[in-house]
């Protein structure tokens, strides 16, 4: 009589797979115990992918990833007011707009008052000014391949179902929509003078030697009548 459970290689390949993402901490994660115990993070790195933050807790949807807690990032399981800072790079393209707003503010109330947002994104207005530049040169090799690089930065690869960008963002349109959420100080960042050890990640990728990646901060306000 032939079993039907799997056999022990592929049991002890499972448990190295489990270990390897950090399953316990997820489980507690989902079951709300970083809420009820009201735990404090120095800092969230989501959508981290294979780019973690020491110190960080590292949140990715993908199981494949080397994460600390496998969630999605549009919906935190944490108190309010618990995090130091949160890092997303070239995540936030990937939510719908009808839903940027909630994010924003999901992620606005997670943060401690002081708290920074460090949101990378790809910078539109750099984008269609390559396009628009160089248009009329598409019939050569180089400026095919700028047009077409700008086209596949601004919708996304298209690879899979989670590899398409729903809305692009320039700094004047960014900027407005977080300090309608009760963000502040909305700046663009520049990681070589910051204290926390960003990864060296998509955000700092150039192509052709133009930076197309937008890499912004935004700060909770101090104030304890800022928006909660």
């Amino acid at each position: 009589m032939t079993s039907s459970r799997p056999p022990l290689r592929t049991l002890l390949a499972r448990l190295r797979f489990l270990a390897t993402v950090k399953v316990p901490k997820s489980i507690a994660y989902h079951f709300f115990l970083f809420r009820l115990a009201n735990i404090e993070l120095e800092g969230l790195n989501l959508g981290c992918g294979a780019s973690r933050i020491k110190g960080f807790c590292n949140i990715d949807a993908n199981r494949r990833v080397a994460c600390d807690v496998i969630a999605r990032v549009d919906k935190l399981k944490l108190s309010s007011n618990s995090v130091g800072a949160i890092y997303n790079s070239h995540v936030f393209e990937h939510i719908p707009r009808a839903e940027a707003v909630r994010v924003l503010t999901e992620w606005y109330r997670v943060l401690r008052p002081g708290g920074k947002l460090y949101l990378c994104v790809p910078d539109q207005e750099v984008l269609f000014r390559v396009y628009l530049d160089n248009l009329p040169l598409y019939d050569t090799t180089e400026g095919r391949y700028l047009v077409d690089r700008a086209c596949y930065l601004t919708y996304g690869g298209q690879a899979n179902r989670h590899d398409f960008h729903f809305y692009g963002y320039s700094f004047t349109t960014l900027k407005s929509l977080l300090e309608s959420v009760g963000y502040e100080d909305v700046r663009r960042f520049d990681r070589s003078t910051s204290d926390i050890e960003f990864p060296r990640d998509i955000s700092v990728a150039q192509v052709d030697s133009f930076q197309w990646s937008l890499n912004v901060e935004a700060r909770k306000p101090d104030s304890p009548w800022a928006k909660t």
